[in-house]
């Protein structure tokens, strides 16, 4: 019989503690391959939608991870606006390939309505690195239009389809009211695994012409004109101050000019321009904040990340103590195997026979586990990828990878150390004594 098979009888001979240890390790490596695979889907899935624009002009008065969020993941609200004469002074800057408007501020069923252009749909792409443009069931919507192309997530959580149509709300985290313009669906998108799934767009100049929010656009006008009069200059630019960034008539583009913008989408000609555009941006105007999305995303990463290790290192912690427990069982069991060992002795095993069969052991104890455990994992992971995918533009990578050799080998590594101690306490029985009757 070889020691493999030896130490599979013995791993056999103890069903209870033997299952017990494999269902402890299996559990920790579930939690570990879940955790390691998500934080790289994560990581992955943020940086992905970050890389669409070179920078993105936000409002002064949030910061930039206010401006990131709102743009381009459609998390919170705009926190102010910017004037307008900066979208017409991008649009005219030979540098700028493509110059995005968003215009936030209206929601229908919690999901996130984006004034915006169809540029949109070619400066940013999808996990599979086509322009969200490509495959929309039904077409884009026409510049000036009352429709909307809407995101697969949203489709699917607010029940829009082409040809429905729907009125927007005011507000996002906050809902006041709804207005009383009805939008057509023109075009589903298909699941991009970005952010871009959840959202509703619609043509960012009819947004301006949204009704219910005159008082308010009158009231800034007002304001504004009595500031400038106050300072001597001419009315200019600035914040809503809670209002929104839209008003009753598309056409009169004094609407525009008063209420600004939530922020631009910038795509350079060259990636190699941003750093110096970004910083003559931020020298030459104070009415905006130039960001950089991937600087964003990395601190916000960095922040994130050490939640995600304090998470793995409890999940390794897990596999570690199942480790000792291991350790504990078998250097136990040696004592009741004192004469297991004392006629495998005599029958001619050698020392190291014995310990190699004790190690074998605790590798296949973990090595079970964790097999099953990384199964676990994968099933947990494949069972809440559309969760996932659906709710927060994740993709979850439920593929088997190095990442789960990395793991197991791990474990195959604490097992050796788990069954050195019970192998060296089994290389010490006396053979003699222990073959003597039980009784002597």
């Amino acid at each position: 019989m070889s020691l493999l098979a030896l130490a599979w009888r013995s791993v056999r001979g103890r069903p209870l503690a033997s299952a017990l240890t494999i269902v402890a390790v299996a559990l920790g490596a579930a939690l570990v391959i879940s955790l390691l695979s998500l934080r790289a889907s994560t990581r992955r899935s943020f940086l992905e939608a970050a890389r669409g624009y070179d920078a993105i002009l936000g409002p002064t008065e949030g910061s930039p991870l206010d401006t990131v969020l709102s743009t381009l993941f459609h998390v919170g609200e705009s926190k102010g606006t910017i004037p307008f004469s900066t979208w017409e002074a991008v649009q005219k800057d030979p540098r700028v390939a493509l110059a995005v408007p968003y215009a936030l501020g209206d929601s229908f069923r919690g999901r996130h309505i984006v004034g915006t252009s169809a540029d949109l749909f070619r400066a940013l792409s999808g996990a599979d690195g086509k322009p969200l443009g490509e495959g929309i069931v039904g077409a884009l919507f026409e510049e000036g239009s009352y429709e909307a192309v809407v995101g697969s997530a949203a489709a699917a959580s607010t029940g829009l389809r082409r040809g429905s149509q729907f009125r927007a709300a005011h507000g996002v985290e906050v809902v006041t009211h709804e207005h009383e313009e009805l939008w057509t669906v023109v075009g589903i998108m298909r699941p991009t695994g970005t952010p871009a799934d959840r959202a509703i767009f619609i043509p960012w100049k009819t947004f301006y012409s949204i009704g219910g929010h005159e008082e308010g656009a009158e009231a800034l006008r007002a304001r504004r004109a009595a500031q400038a009069a106050a300072d001597g200059e001419p009315e200019g630019d600035g914040d809503h101050d809670g209002e929104h960034d839209h008003e009753h008539e598309a056409d009169d583009p004094s609407a525009e000019q008063t209420l600004g913008m939530s922020a631009i989408g910038i795509r350079l000609v060259s990636p190699g321009l941003r750093i110096a555009y970004i910083a003559e941006l931020r020298q030459d105007r104070d009415d905006v904040d130039p960001v950089q999305p991937l600087e964003v995303i990395h601190d916000l990463l960095q922040v994130v990340g050490s939640v995600d290790q304090v998470f793995e290192l409890l999940a390794w912690a897990v596999v570690i103590v199942s480790g000792l427990g291991i350790l504990v069982g078998l250097y136990n069991t040696i004592h009741g195997r004192r004469r297991e060992i004392a006629i495998l002795r005599a029958l001619g095993a050698r020392a190291r026979h014995v310990f190699v069969v004790i190690v074998l052991e605790a590798l296949l104890l973990v090595l079970a586990g964790g097999i099953l455990g990384l199964v676990l994992g994968h099933f947990a992971l494949a069972a809440a990828a559309p969760e996932l995918l659906r709710e927060y533009a994740i993709r979850a990578d439920i593929a088997p990878g190095l990442r789960d050799v990395a793991v197991l080998g791990a474990l195959l590594g604490l097992g050796l150390l788990a069954g050195l101690l019970p192998a060296l306490r089994g290389l010490r029985t006396p053979v003699a004594r222990n073959l003597q009757p039980q009784d002597a």
